[in-house]
């Protein structure tokens, strides 16, 4: 509401100059503090109402609900600007009072965790680590798409401001309509543990990024950014549910919000490095991506499973 009612006044000219800016920036940055705490607290939720193999899918259901967003975003916003600039943010200020409404009344509480002191919990410490950085390499892989896609497709294909609009739009309805099948398989079907899901995604990761680096056609970007939903895809659940099934029920509160801590990090520095690089020669940042997710998945085929690893480690905070 904050930033809506700063553009409104910068259209209007009541706001200008360095003013504007420093409140653009200061109403986006509060979008920014408080978004993942619906993710996080939406993940620690679902670690308090899942146990074991069940986990994977439940935490599939919450990365379904993104796949969701990132299909219908876009097209949403794409039909209210063609009322007005200012429309989308219109109907995300009624979307996240309906939000409020309906965690309020609708979802009902998880069984309170009785404990006489907090659980701690190490981003360092085994098992969660991994699943961390996963997670770090995943969201720097996303924001880099969204934040460097639409020049690099303009500079490709010879677009204007209003085609690379919709170019990078439909791509990423492409990736969310991927990752939206892919999780709904998930959840119904394979009820994958993390790690082969991670190992998965990360193959079909790269292989939308080299899509991206050998192709100069529209048609081809598509397939890639497909390739690229389902990757992450697989990825977003595999790192949430391999969290938050690496500590014990007393932790998943922490857990979730070191999860929203990652994204938020990606967030930060996905936008500078890659524009960074993109400046110095335009395929770097899908190279960069490519090599960063090959590493992870080859730390990850190590990575051997550990037994138990949420009771071990309940009985430690115990």
């Amino acid at each position: 509401l904050l930033f809506t009612l700063t553009l409104f006044a910068g259209l209007k000219g009541w706001l200008s100059g360095g003013l504007l800016l420093v409140l653009l920036i200061v109403t986006r940055g509060l979008i920014g503090g408080f978004i993942p705490a619906v993710l996080s607290s939406s993940q620690a939720y679902m670690g308090d109402v899942t146990e074991g193999e069940d986990r994977g899918s439940g935490m599939a259901i919450i990365s379904a609900a993104n796949g969701l967003g990132l299909v219908f975003g876009p097209a949403i916003a794409g039909a209210f600007t063609l009322i007005g600039l200012l429309w989308p943010l219109y109907f995300g200020i009624v979307i996240a009072a309906v939000a409020f409404v309906v965690a309020l009344l609708a979802i009902p509480s998880a069984k309170p965790v009785i404990q006489q002191k907090p659980a701690r919990i190490n981003p360092f410490q085994p098992g969660l680590r991994m699943y961390l950085f996963a997670g770090l390499v995943t969201m720097i892989s996303i924001v880099t798409i969204q934040v460097i896609g639409g020049f690099y497709f303009q500079d490709q294909l010879g677009l204007s401001s209003e085609e690379t609009a919709r170019v990078v739009s439909f791509g990423l309805m492409f990736s969310g309509a991927a990752m939206l099948i892919v999780q709904i398989v998930q959840m119904k079907w394979l009820k994958w543990q993390p790690k082969p899901m991670i190992l998965l995604g990360s193959l079909f990761l790269i292989a939308g990024m080299l899509i991206f680096l050998m192709s100069a056609s529209m048609v081809v970007y598509y397939l890639a950014f497909f390739m690229f939903g389902i990757g992450t895809g697989l990825l977003m659940p595999g790192f949430m549910a391999g969290a938050s099934l690496s500590v014990s029920k007393e932790q998943q509160g922490g857990a979730a919000g070191l999860v929203a801590t990652v994204q938020g990090i990606s967030a930060i520095i996905a936008p500078i490095l890659t524009t960074t690089l993109y400046r110095v020669d335009k395929y770097i940042p899908f190279a960069l991506i490519a090599a960063l997710v090959a590493v992870m998945a080859i730390i990850m085929l190590g990575v051997r499973k550990r037994k138990g690893n949420s009771e071990l480690v309940s009985q430690k905070a115990k």
